[in-house]
């Protein structure tokens, strides 16, 4: 989708993928899913994208926010000791 100021549009590339989801009628992660009527009454209804499809990448490993900040301290001695180093050899 291709924003102009507050008027959204849909490029070409952007209705052959919604017509191409439509024909094949196949869910496909991350942009549609084929939900029966039951699924749909189930949330009173609701045709809202976010109740069926999630573009929320869930593949990637999540990490605690202790070990990320152990991770981000550990980054920044390996920064702050190759920038050392890099100012000694600059000299």
């Amino acid at each position: 989708m291709r924003q102009d100021k507050n008027i959204a549009f849909l490029e070409n590339n952007h209705i052959e993928r919604i017509y191409n989801a439509y024909t094949t009628y196949k869910d496909e992660e991350g942009f549609c899913k084929v939900v029966s009527i039951e699924d749909v009454l189930k949330y009173n209804a609701s045709l809202n994208m976010a109740l069926y499809v999630s573009n929320v990448d869930s593949s990637e490993e999540q990490i605690s926010l202790d070990d990320a900040l152990t991770n981000w301290t550990q980054s920044s001695k390996q920064l702050k000791a190759s920038m050392e180093q890099l100012f000694k050899e600059l000299g």
